[in-house]
C-alpha cells in the first residue's frame, strides 16, 4: 500500500532516523517549475537521496513519472 501525503508548506514529520528505525521509506516530490534550488527540507526528509523526486515541468506526465518511479521502487 502506498500512502501519499501532499504538503504545500511546512513539513512536520518524525526525524529520518525514527522512520528508518521503524522500516518506513519516505519519498518526497518537489514540484519546481521556477528554477528554485532543490529544497533541503525535502532532501533531508527523503529516506535517501534517490527517494527525492524533482519535477521541473508543468506537463502532467512529469508528475506521473515521479509517481511511477515511487511505485517501481516498492
Amino acid at each position: 500500500m502506498i500512502h501519499l501525503s501532499i504538503r504545500t508548506h511546512a513539513i512536520r514529520a518524525p526525524p529520518r532516523d525514527n522512520t528508518k528505525a521503524a522500516n518506513i521509506t519516505v519519498y518526497t516530490v518537489q514540484v519546481n517549475t521556477g528554477g528554485d534550488p532543490t529544497s533541503s527540507v525535502l532532501q533531508n526528509r527523503a529516506g535517501s537521496i534517490d527517494k527525492l523526486n524533482l519535477v521541473t515541468s508543468i506537463d502532467p506526465e512529469a508528475g506521473r513519472g515521479a509517481l511511477r518511479q515511487i511505485c517501481r521502487d516498492r
